[in-house]
């Protein structure tokens, strides 16, 4: 199994709801996963309303080094559960 399905199919739904609690506790979150050379994802909930420390906002920009984009997608399956896919699209 490749590292990037391991993380679509058990690490990114407890992102999902990690990412959902420290959004309705306002709590800065910074996870970066190396899933292959090309290939990483960073999840960052840094904004002033989170109050990130000095640390966590240096650490983002020396993960921000290189700039791409990503497109994020959220899928709602039929039990309700919920799905986010995050692809680098340059």
């Amino acid at each position: 199994m490749s590292k990037e399905t391991v993380y679509d199919e058990q690490i990114n739904p407890l992102m999902a709801q990690i990412i959902e609690i420290c959004k309705e506790h306002k709590i800065a979150a910074l996870a970066n996963f190396r899933l292959d050379e090309d290939l990483c994802c960073t999840t960052a909930l840094l904004a002033d309303e989170y109050d990130p420390s000095d640390e966590q906002l240096e650490a983002l920009s020396l993960l921000k080094k290189k700039p791409f984009a990503m497109a994020v997608t959220e899928e709602t399956k039929p039990n309700g559960d919920k799905k986010l896919t995050m692809r680098r699209i340059s």
